[in-house]
């Protein structure tokens, strides 16, 4: 997925990443950093594409979860946003 979101390959990189996100669910469970940051790869490949409705939603899915797991002053937190 890396080489065409580099590339600006948008839509060969978009079922990559969805496979990304499904494996990172499956092996750390929703409530983890790897899927907070899945989620913001997600978000800026949905806003390449022009799905803002969509990358703000992911960003949104990343923004809970590190807010869940660090609270409101963690430096991840405030690098998400």
């Amino acid at each position: 997925a890396v080489t065409y979101l580099d590339g600006g390959d948008w839509q060969s990189a978009e079922p990559l990443v969805n496979e990304m996100m499904k494996i990172r669910v499956a092996t750390f469970g929703r409530k983890h950093v790897e899927v907070a940051v899945g989620y913001q790869i997600l978000a800026w490949l949905l806003s390449h594409k022009g799905d803002r409705k969509g990358s703000l939603a992911a960003y949104d899915d990343s923004i809970n979860i590190l807010r869940e797991l660090y609270g409101e002053t963690h430096v991840q937190l405030a690098e998400a946003y």
